[in-house]
């Protein structure tokens, strides 16, 4: 099992939970080349919160950090979707692969995801959102995602409809068309819930400058690319 995954680099407390989720999960990040963690935006020193993620992400990868991190100075979907497809091409041919965003958290049963694994090939998710008890956006502290963020609830589900769903794990042998989508023929499984924490304190920052990217992209290049879905 292979992991790739594409985050920002400004919500280290959220990063913190991320990374121990997956290598909890048994995904060894420490192990050079078994996973790739792409950062955006690039590194800066001289910011806390840079600082706060370059220590969770040294104490994540290890002496692999140098294979398994790279830092890149833009932002797309179409970058995310084609680090991921750049990434396939150096594993084997037998290779699974895991390709979660920062507030996905691939948590459905291990014994439902093999079992799906084993008669389908690959695992196909939907968005479970997890919310704090008041409803409010709460900052994300130390203490475990799950009872920061207890309600479960399909305001995504609601919103986007089937735009909620995501691959969890596919064979090496697909690509990406979009990070939700892929462009091999697969049987569909049907689908397993997996929480979604996008409800937090620094979701409508990041929201907002996320759509600035695309508003800036779209205007510089063309009239389609700077539309995008934000989830």
């Amino acid at each position: 099992l292979y992991w790739y995954a594409m985050v920002s680099s400004e919500d280290p407390e959220l990063l913190r939970h991320f990374l121990d989720f997956y290598a909890g999960r048994g995904i060894r990040l420490a192990e050079k080349g078994r996973a790739r963690l792409l950062l955006h935006p690039p590194l800066n020193m001289n910011l806390t919160t840079h600082r706060l993620t370059k220590n969770i992400v040294n104490e994540a990868f290890g002496s692999a950090i140098k294979k398994n991190v790279r830092e890149v100075s833009d932002f797309s979907s179409e970058i995310k979707r084609d680090g991921a497809n750049e990434f396939f091409k150096t594993l084997p041919k037998d290779a699974l692969l895991m390709f979660p965003d920062l507030d996905e958290f691939f948590d459905a049963p291990s014994k439902d995801m093999e079992r799906t694994l084993k008669k389908y090939g690959a695992v196909l998710g939907h968005m479970v959102d997890r919310v704090s008890e008041d409803w409010a956006l709460r900052k994300t502290t130390n203490r475990p995602l799950w009872l920061q963020y207890p309600r479960r609830c399909a305001a995504t589900a609601e919103r986007f409809h089937g735009a909620n769903t995501k691959w969890m794990i596919v064979p090496q042998s697909v690509r990406f068309a979009t990070a939700h989508h892929i462009q091999s023929e697969v049987r569909v499984p049907p689908s397993l819930p997996f929480s979604h924490y996008r409800f937090t304190e620094r979701s409508l920052t990041l929201l907002k400058k996320k759509r600035d990217l695309y508003r800036q992209r779209g205007l510089a290049r063309n009239r389609t690319e700077g539309r995008a879905h934000i989830y």
